[in-house]
């Protein structure tokens, strides 16, 4: 996917985190193992970039993500 590809060459910014954000949503359904990682990169760099309205949209993924795997406490943390 290019979108995939794009990625190790983003610096630690806003457009990375749109990345990261479109991907893990892509992947939710299809590669949970996939969206798990890039929604955790997500969360991770929102919250060092301090950009909270971002944040909360991918912890909001990571708990439909864990959701969906069935793993309800860390849904529940997330």
């Amino acid at each position: 996917d290019s979108l995939q590809a794009l990625l190790p060459r983003l610096p630690a910014d806003t457009h990375r985190v749109n990345v990261l954000t479109q991907l893990s949503q892509l992947f939710t359904l299809s590669d949970g193992k996939k969206a798990l990682a890039f929604a955790q990169e997500n969360v991770q760099l929102t919250q060092k970039l301090r950009f909270p309205r971002k944040q909360a949209e991918a912890l909001g993924t990571l708990g439909r993500i864990y959701s969906l795997q069935g793993n309800f406490p860390e849904a529940i943390r997330a």
